[in-house]
């Protein structure tokens, strides 16, 4: 069993809780969630996480769980700090909306006029639309091509990061579509260093943190000796093994905070009171995008918004394994903050702990459900062969004991047939959609479809 390292709360406030939670209609004790968190985390090998639950605002569970370093046994606590990845982007965003509260900004007008010597394919891009990843500029694995060519250097400086940018191509017009990015965020960031004339560590600590009492959140310096920071961990032909993730960027790239729960709990409080944002303008971080053809999409400003079963939803993860997600129809935000990320082997779940969490302890629609393997597959050796996705890695179908299975970098999957040359997995809520019997339309619940073609024999 992993250790759970944190002080338990008093019998009244654990009394209070479980009366919250059966007011919600649902009577899983908290004895019995620390337990289902153990278990994941066994399950998907994470070897430490802290968890945070508020309910209408209310902090009602918090715990740590696990080792924070595990070549020293350090146990995972309250106050570890983790790396936010792309929860970054919230913060960013955050940082903008600030600046246009001030009436320093405005968030739909061209970057062009904030930012000097722009190449002429971004002058009429928006602030706006590169917060929400429609600015057509190049996607996170296209991104920055000149700095990867022989391994992300060490240290990036701010001109070789905006050279680097410039360098890439534009593949959408913008408002086209919704491609994820990060240069868009470090493009932001060079805004706010240009109209507040300060480097953004300043502007954020004096204008965010501070004001907010989140005295532990600070962007990367690879030099700073950092108490109780953990180690980042992944996957190597499944078994553990250390990330490889050691850069100093002076702009991150879409990244590059670092906090601990109880900051980032402060942090989700200060959203709910809306104590840095007036409503209004908060609300534009939780506005989905609109498209150049009317059509929104599910992203706002550093927030994923989906909907599960109906229900509309907050979310972000990051790469190194951090959750946010807020429902606000109960009123329920849920923080995961871990060591255990995507690095350079193993394809591993990282995310999705925090959705999991919410099905099945506090709002019982909100649980992924299977879906009953009823409906015949006509002619199931149709759809059976390798196929390569657009962005990245194979898939292959085939029959096995008279069912179709898929199997990918995640592993290998039961697919469940929906009719009309659709498919589910039996754990998963992906679609994989035959267009026709060489190409298939992949829909997550997050991203924006992805597709993989057939590979001929």
């Amino acid at each position: 069993m992993l250790p759970s390292t944190d002080q338990p709360f008093t019998k009244l406030k654990a009394t209070i809780i479980f009366l919250l939670m059966l007011s919600l209609g649902y009577s899983q004790s908290l004895d019995s969630l620390d337990s289902y968190v153990q278990n994941e985390m066994l399950k998907r090998q994470i070897p430490g996480l802290s968890l945070a639950i508020l309910k209408d605002g209310i902090l009602i569970h918090k715990k740590s769980h696990g080792f924070s370093v595990v070549e020293h046994e350090v146990p995972a606590k309250d106050y570890t700090i983790y790396p936010l990845a792309s929860l970054t982007k919230q913060f960013i965003a955050a940082g903008i909306l600030l600046l246009e509260q001030d009436g320093s900004l405005n968030l739909d007008a061209p970057i062009k006029h904030y930012l000097d010597s722009l190449p002429k394919k971004w002058q009429k891009l928006s602030l706006r639309q590169l917060l929400t990843h429609t600015a057509g500029l190049a996607p996170m694995e296209m991104e920055w091509k000149s700095l990867k060519i022989n391994g992300w250097p060490k240290h990036v400086t701010r001109k070789m990061l905006w050279d680097s940018a410039v360098e890439d191509t534009v593949p959408n017009l913008p408002g086209e579509h919704f491609a994820y990015h990060n240069v868009g965020y470090s493009l932001a960031v060079f805004i706010i260093e240009a109209i507040t004339n300060a480097d953004h560590r300043f502007f954020f600590k004096h204008r965010l943190f501070e004001p907010l009492g989140m005295r532990n959140t600070f962007f990367e310096d690879q030099t700073k000796v950092t108490p109780h920071q953990a180690e980042g961990y992944t996957l190597k032909d499944g078994q553990l093994a250390k990330i490889w993730r050691v850069g100093q960027e002076d702009i991150g790239v879409g990244d590059g905070l670092y906090s601990n729960l109880e900051d980032m709990i402060k942090w989700v409080q200060a959203l709910n009171q809306h104590r840095l944002l007036t409503p209004q303008q908060q609300d534009k971080m939780f506005t989905k995008a609109i498209l150049n053809n009317g059509e929104s999409f599910h992203y706002g400003l550093g927030w994923w918004l989906p909907e599960r079963n109906g229900i509309p939803y907050r979310y972000h993860n990051g790469i190194t394994g951090p959750e946010i997600l807020s429902i606000s129809k109960i009123g329920l935000d849920i923080i995961v903050l871990s060591n255990f990320g995507q690095g350079e082997f193993d394809e591993v779940r990282y995310w999705g702990l925090a959705q999991d969490i919410a099905g099945k302890f506090f709002l019982e629609d909100f649980q992924h459900r299977p879906v009953a393997d009823k409906i015949p597959v006509p002619e199931p050796h149709r759809y059976v062969g390798s196929f390569a996705y657009e962005s990245e890695g194979t898939l292959d179908i085939y029959l096995k004991e008279g069912h179709l299975y898929l199997k990918d970098s995640y592993g290998e999957a039961k697919m469940i047939y929906l009719g009309n040359n659709a498919f589910t997995l039996q754990d998963d809520s992906v679609i994989f959609r035959f267009l026709d019997f060489d190409k298939i339309r992949v829909e997550e619940e997050f991203w924006n479809y992805d597709h993989a073609l057939r590979i001929k024999q």
